[in-house]
């Protein structure tokens, strides 16, 4: 199974544009530059984990409430 490209795009010409040439295009075009690509990789990273610790931390302190509730 062929992986799918995660980003592509259209075209001036209105053909669909994947792959390496589409990267070039999100980096320089969309972002300005590898730095703000980076930097936006970062954050979106950071939020990720966030939510992940956040997820995390919630379950967490459900299951020791339940585990205690249910113990007493």
């Amino acid at each position: 199974m062929a992986n799918k490209s995660s980003y592509s795009y259209v075209n001036d010409n209105g053909k669909p544009v994947n792959g390496a040439a589409a990267t070039q295009h999100l980096v320089y075009t969309v972002f300005g530059g590898v730095k703000e690509y980076n930097k936006a990789v970062i954050r979106t990273y950071e939020k990720q984990k966030a939510q992940e610790l956040k997820n995390k931390s919630l379950f967490s302190k459900l299951f020791k409430t339940h585990k205690t509730k249910r113990f007493k």
